[in-house]
């Protein structure tokens, strides 16, 4: 599957992947889902990307409005699986909106 994400979902998708618990069978997985998902350099800097930590646990933070390109990112079938059981199990609230419905609305189009 090949999804066309802006930097800003690709952040939201990790902190999305950081909200759930996994088993240690799909831990690497989901690490490798979001090593695949990372901003860095130029992208980061213009979403003003920054990182910091409570209690161990990485907080994304960055403009989430900051129009920029959609890079396509190709999923493997596990991290499709990933994503989609990631989507699913978590409830989001309606400010989500401008990173999830272009998101759900890739997902679903795969679907049909």
């Amino acid at each position: 599957m090949i999804l066309n994400l802006t930097p800003a979902q690709r952040i939201s998708i990790i902190s999305l992947l950081n909200s759930l618990p996994y088993g240690t069978g799909d831990v690497r997985l989901v690490w490798d889902l979001q090593d695949k998902m990372m901003v860095s350099g130029e992208d980061a800097q213009l979403i003003g990307l920054n990182i910091r930590y409570a209690n161990g646990m990485p907080i994304y933070d960055c403009d989430l409005l900051r129009q920029l390109p959609e890079a396509a990112v190709e999923l493997t079938d596990i991290e499709e699986r990933i994503l989609r059981d990631a989507v699913a199990a978590t409830k989001v609230s309606p400010a989500f909106r401008p990173w999830l419905e272009p998101l759900l609305d890739q997902l679903q189009k795969e679907t049909d």
